[in-house]
């Protein structure tokens, strides 16, 4: 699977309206295994893609004050998902899974 590039910028595009605010920084960012992802107030992350080499049963739980998404095998193709969602504060990742995962986001300083 590969990241929908244009959903992902016309979400941030149109939360960014909505908050009648602009953008003064993006950064693309992958992370290997983390536990937690620091948001800070003036931020907001985007999660748009996780890769796992587990292929057994695996769960992997990303949660935010806003948001919370469970990855697992039922919703991977070959240990990959391209689901966005939003985060307006801290992430916590936790999972059962065997294996390695990295997760792909933008983080939008505002």
């Amino acid at each position: 699977m590969k990241t929908n590039d244009n959903l992902l910028v016309y979400m941030i595009e149109q939360d960014l309206k909505a908050k009648g605010c602009a953008y003064k920084q993006l950064i693309d960012v992958v992370v290997h295994n983390p536990k937690t992802i620091e948001v800070k107030a003036n931020e907001v992350v985007y999660v748009h893609f996780l890769h796992t080499d587990a292929r057994e049963d695996f769960a992997i739980s990303i949660t935010s004050p806003n948001t919370v998404q469970l990855y697992s095998q039922l919703n991977t193709i070959s240990g990959d998902n391209n689901l966005i969602t939003r985060h307006w504060g801290n992430i916590k990742i936790k999972g059962t899974l065997h294996g390695n995962y990295f997760i792909h986001y933008v983080r939008i300083k505002l």
